[in-house]
């Protein structure tokens, strides 16, 4: 997941949405993407156990709401539901085909 995830922070909307978050400052989503990245990397690449998109968006939160602003936050936690969602999408195609 986390890997479509980041596949998807390159994606022009995305950038376009957190550049406008960051206050169309470069450097700050550059600084937003590498906080994000490195809270999903830490967190929960080392999980074995299945979490819920609720449970990373809480921990995502909880750990970017001192180094990051309400707006950014929001703005991954968008990101986070669009690509979860699209995951849904693709497995219940997938299910379809077979």
């Amino acid at each position: 997941m986390f890997d479509l995830l980041f596949k998807s922070l390159s994606d022009l909307n995305t950038q376009t949405a957190l550049l406008e978050a960051c206050g169309w400052d470069e450097q700050r989503m550059a600084y937003v993407i590498e906080s994000f990245k490195s809270v999903c990397n830490s967190r929960f690449n080392q999980s074995s156990s299945k979490i819920t998109i609720d449970e990373i968006k809480k921990e995502i939160q909880e750990n970017l709401r001192d180094s990051l602003n309400e707006s950014e936050i929001l703005i991954l936690s968008n990101i986070l539901d669009s690509v979860y969602k699209d995951m849904l999408k693709s497995n219940q195609e997938n299910q379809y085909e077979n």
